[in-house]
């Protein structure tokens, strides 16, 4: 979360629809409690708290108060998100690439040679690539 000028709460929005949508949160499953969250990204509980009503608002999750906060289980809910993520993702891509000016045809032709490189597993960090489920990693930092 380090060089985003955007305020914390605002990215773990982002960090947690993330999280859901791509699975790693699984509907109906379990939230990881604020102050569990607050110590993942070391951050305040009360910026955890409000980046989880926002979730709450948004449908991706909702909270009981006598048994914590749960995803939700309407796929439809997950996939609006999933799709309504991917559409940006894919316009600041698409922005980036004419920027460098890259036509339709390059940007395709890139998509189709790098496709296989990065697996369902994989995700790109920079320059660099990361599998996403590896248990070395925390070995490695």
């Amino acid at each position: 979360m380090s060089g985003d000028s955007r305020p914390i709460w605002i990215q773990l929005v982002e960090e947690f629809t993330q999280r859901i949508v791509s699975g790693q949160w699984k509907p109906g499953e379990k939230v990881p409690s604020v102050r569990e969250l607050a110590a993942e990204f070391t951050v305040n509980p009360n910026t955890v708290q409000r980046a989880l009503t926002r979730a709450d608002e948004d449908g991706l999750t909702q909270s009981n108060r006598t048994a914590g906060r749960f995803v939700t289980d309407d796929q439809d809910v997950i996939k609006q998100h999933r799709d309504n993520l991917a559409h940006q993702i894919t316009a600041e891509f698409i922005a980036q690439m004419r920027a460098l000016g890259c036509d339709k045809n390059a940007i395709t032709e890139l998509i189709n040679s790098q496709w296989n490189t990065y697996g369902p597993d994989t995700v790109a960090l920079g320059n660099e690539q990361k599998h996403a489920k590896d248990p070395h990693d925390n070995a490695r930092n």
